[in-house]
């Protein structure tokens, strides 16, 4: 049977429907995933003290008599910290992420929906995924780079006027609209190593090509779903208030509420994750023939 493209609250209600009929192995890969990623987090927090350099911002007179560099001293590790975390969430998102792609695949093709062959094909296709994700960012980064050494090159050839400032200005802007452009495009990589095996670059190329022709509805599509996602978790991390209440006075508790907002990040990849893929299936249905019993290898 072939899948056909369907109108856009039609690709909506069928996400709603995988969440409705298959979030036990969504919710069982999504632990799988950020189990680990949660104990890190309240490793590297403890490890590198966060609580105890962010501590003295707590103090709003000590804040006040701070200098600019006594601020960013520190900020700095801070952020730092923060920084790595992000970095770290990047592997237990697209574990999921491919996961999902099998799950959603099951569930069209009527097939048995374990959470181990989810497991297997995410474990199996990640390093592509990553290798994927690494020269997306890379890529982005070259642009926003290179703007920024075109900038600073304009203030340095040119006097500080109202036209240096207008183009540097407009190249900057121009790196950022095409930046975002371009990561979106890009940003279905991962579906299309869940479903078809690309390799990390073809998975690129791949994603671009059936986003480019409907980005502005992808864009919608895919903003629906994470605020959806995104709103959810932020009603369930509601409960842990009294947590962050009580991690302004202790370290271990600091690192305990942010290893659970780490966790509660799971549940909410798996669902955006459920979304990107069954969008992407509508991308492809609309410029290649699609059959139901290529879904699940």
């Amino acid at each position: 049977m072939e899948i056909l493209p369907r109108p856009f609250g039609d690709n909506l209600t069928a996400w709603f429907k995988v969440l409705g009929s298959h979030w036990k192995p969504l919710l069982r890969v999504s632990l799988l995933g950020f189990i680990p990623a949660a104990l890190a987090t309240v490793a590297l927090l403890w490890a590198t003290d966060v609580f105890g350099r962010f501590e003295p911002l707590l103090d709003e007179e000590l804040v006040d008599s701070l200098t600019e560099e006594q601020l960013w001293e520190i900020l700095g590790p801070f952020l730092w910290t923060m920084g790595i975390w992000a970095l770290l969430m990047v592997i237990p998102t697209v574990f999921v992420y491919l996961a999902s792609t099998r799950v959603v695949g099951s569930k069209l093709s009527g097939s048995e929906h374990d959470a181990a062959g989810a497991v297997t094909l995410a474990i199996r296709r990640l390093p592509n995924a990553l290798i994927g994700g690494l020269a997306l960012a890379l890529l982005v980064f070259a642009i926003l780079g290179t703007a920024g050494l075109v900038g600073a090159w304009l203030f340095d050839t040119m006097d500080v006027s109202a036209g240096s400032v207008f183009l540097t200005t407009v190249t900057v802007l121009s790196a950022i609209v095409v930046s975002l452009w371009l990561g979106l495009a890009c940003g279905l990589y991962a579906q299309a190593i869940g479903f078809e095996d690309a390799g990390s670059i073809e998975s690129l190329s791949r994603s671009f090509r059936l986003v480019r022709t409907r980005w502005w509805i992808t864009f919608g599509f895919l903003a629906v779903v994470s605020l959806i996602s995104t709103a959810v978790a932020q009603l369930l991390s509601g409960a842990l208030f009294p947590l962050f209440l009580l991690g302004s006075s202790s370290p271990w508790v600091f690192a305990l509420a942010y290893g659970f907002i780490t966790l509660l990040q799971g549940p909410v990849a798996a669902a955006m994750g459920a979304g990107y893929a069954i969008w992407y299936l509508d991308l492809r249905a609309r410029q290649e023939t699609v059959l139901i019993s290529d879904l699940v290898d």
